[in-house]
């Protein structure tokens, strides 16, 4: 179902079918770039995402030929400083609220703002000709997301890549950690449906109740994130699809899960 017209969405594309949704920067006349309009209708999308119990996973990707180009320098410089004003969801790179677990596919470019929006993904697949990284130093500005998101993923290397301006190559991403696979670009957005099948398969509770579990145990120590992660577990057990679980592995059978 294409929910594109019926959102009021200009800048975003958004479909949901089997389980899945599609949500895709489209802006592919100016490679993407992020704006405070299309952050909102992202963020429309994703409260979508989080309330409907149809979607079990999300894949996030951009028209074109590539990814996302980064915030629109077009934009006056008090709308690109007023960061301190962006409400929940707009701040980009913080998908760990959305409960589903979200796929990023990239060709092309993923620089600045949209690298943080691609790390801000729980798995990342690119097209062999992605580059990736934070050119800011190059043009004489910074990155907030850049800061909070790359030494996450690559501490040892990401001051060199946050001062030099150096774009990561996807050969190079993946061998990092980056990404989970590089594909030739005509199979990007098939090979992302794919992994997306993979995690539907999967007990919907598992998988939601796992990453607020990642995200709640990020930055802090083992023992601090038991504490955190416990409850997170305890309100898991008491889910249908736990019992639904056991109950199909005691008696040989495929599961069938409820999202309850």
């Amino acid at each position: 179902m294409d929910l594109t017209q019926k959102f009021g969405l200009k800048l975003v594309k958004y479909e949901k079918r089997d389980k899945i949704a599609r949500v895709t920067l489209n802006r592919p006349q100016k490679l993407n770039p992020l704006s405070f309009e299309m952050a909102k209708e992202l963020l429309q999308c994703w409260e979508d995402v989080n309330e409907d119990k149809e979607v079990w996973v999300a894949i996030l990707s951009g028209e074109g030929r590539s990814f996302c180009a980064g915030w629109d320098q077009n934009l006056e410089e008090d709308e690109l400083t007023a960061g301190a004003v962006r409400p929940k969801g707009i701040l980009y790179c913080d998908l760990d609220w959305i409960k589903k677990p979200i796929i990023c596919a990239a060709q092309g470019y993923a620089i600045g703002g949209g690298m943080s929006l691609f790390l801000g993904a729980d798995v990342r697949i690119v097209s062999e000709d992605a580059r990736l990284g934070y050119s800011q130093p190059k043009i004489g500005i910074i990155s907030i997301g850049g800061a909070m998101r790359l030494p996450a993923h690559v501490p040892g290397l990401a001051r060199w890549y946050l001062f030099s301006g150096e774009l990561i190559d996807a050969r190079e991403a993946h061998r990092l950690g980056l990404v989970v696979k590089v594909v030739p670009r005509e199979r990007l957005m098939e090979e992302a449906t794919g992994l997306a099948e993979k995690i539907r398969e999967c007990s919907p509770m598992s998988v939601q109740h796992t990453k607020e579990e990642v995200a709640a145990a990020a930055n802090v120590s083992m023992y601090e994130g038991y504490r955190l992660c416990r409850p997170i577990m305890n309100r898991f057990y008491k889910t249908e699809d736990y019992k639904e679980g056991k109950r199909a592995f005691l008696e040989k059978r495929k599961p069938v899960w409820k999202n309850r």
